[in-house]
């Protein structure tokens, strides 16, 4: 009986679309700035709702729109900060894990590769579903 759970549960995830997938909440597990291991988080964690997604920073949570464009290699994630700034981003989906790369310098431009080489501005973050 668990292996026909699993399988519906294995056919449910993969009839998803990753809208549906990214939905709730995201622990930040370890950020790569510039090469090197980031300790000075901005935020610590995610929580996408709808078409929204919400940074949970110590102090404050900041919310954005967000949408998701997956025909392309790697899948892309736009975030629309609440003073109209696009932030253009990466992302790799797998099941409770989330990969997200940005460049922290140029918002406008979308980076190519999960990576961050050490010198540049570029952030590579891993997400841990809660």
């Amino acid at each position: 009986m668990l292996g026909v759970v699993s399988f519906r549960t294995e056919i449910r995830w993969f009839l998803q679309s990753d809208v549906e997938r990214i939905q709730g909440k995201w622990k930040v597990v370890s950020v790569i700035h510039g090469g090197q291991e980031d300790h000075h988080l901005r935020w610590n964690g995610l929580f996408f709702e709808g078409q929204t997604v919400t940074f949970q920073h110590p102090s404050q949570n900041v919310m954005a729109a967000y949408q998701l464009v997956g025909k392309q290699k790697p899948p892309w994630l736009d975030i629309r900060s609440p003073d109209g700034t696009i932030t253009q981003l990466i992302y790799d989906l797998e099941r409770d894990r989330l990969t997200i790369c940005s460049k922290e310098a140029v918002p406008s431009e979308r980076p190519t590769a999960f990576e961050s080489r050490f010198g540049s501005h570029d952030r590579l973050y891993v997400l841990q579903r809660e």
